[in-house]
């Protein structure tokens, strides 16, 4: 489940970067005297793109213990910077600090309420924490914010299989298949699913999809399969 946190940092933080690069070529100061502040505020923002940049290097190598100093050193220019939240978030849950990462996600999504991501990660840190009614309902509010996203469905999937309604995850599945063929993503990964192999209405629902799947064109599979995991 760890790996099903769709969080984009990596293209977030390279706009970022882009923006503050091409703000600091075009600032040019009026006068020493009055624009002191507002230099002052761009060096800020850049040191925060500078620290942004470094917690996400240590937290991609694992270096989780660094990248979290690196982060709340952050927030103390930037408290609700919604990056780095997402990262504290992910860092907390990677390891396996729940109800932190619960409190973080529950703090993006009262900045953010529309993002489907801070829903979704919510469900898996209340997943993660065996509260399997409430994180039902947060994933279930992420794929009403963002139905065309493939993750929350096998999410909420897998926690219906937790639960024993092998029905609700087969329909959810079925779903979660449905928007992946629409988006041409290459489904290979159903191993959290073998208990429901003894079905008759899952083993039909994995011929269908195999038949659909290889009539898609190969380059177009290829393509946004590397998308997908990027």
């Amino acid at each position: 489940m760890k790996n099903r946190q769709f969080i984009l940092l990596i293209i977030l933080l390279a706009v970022v970067f882009a923006l503050t690069a091409v703000v600091m070529k075009f600032y040019t100061p009026k006068d020493k005297s009055t624009d002191t502040q507002e230099l002052q505020s761009l060096r800020e923002r850049q040191e925060i793109q500078i620290l942004l940049g470094q917690a996400y290097f240590l937290m991609s190598n694992g270096d989780y213990v660094y990248a979290e100093n690196t982060l709340n050193r952050l927030f103390e220019k930037s408290p609700n910077n919604i990056l780095a939240l997402q990262m504290q978030g992910q860092i907390y849950f990677n390891t396996a600090r729940y109800a932190e990462a619960e409190n973080t996600f529950r703090k993006l999504i009262s900045i953010n309420p529309e993002n489907a991501s801070n829903y979704n990660n919510l469900g898996q840190a209340l997943a993660a924490k065996n509260d399997l009614k409430n994180a039902i309902v947060y994933l279930k509010r992420a794929i009403e914010i963002a139905p065309e996203v493939v993750m929350p469905y096998f999410n909420l999937a897998e926690l219906y299989l937790r639960i024993g309604d092998k029905k609700a995850a087969i329909e959810s599945l079925r779903i979660a298949f449905e928007v992946a063929l629409k988006n041409r993503t290459l489904i290979l990964n159903l191993s959290a699913f073998s208990a429901l192999e003894s079905e008759a209405e899952y083993r039909s629902l994995i011929a269908e999809l195999l038949e659909k799947q290889l009539k898609l064109p190969a380059e177009k599979i290829v393509e946004d399969s590397k998308n997908e995991q990027n």
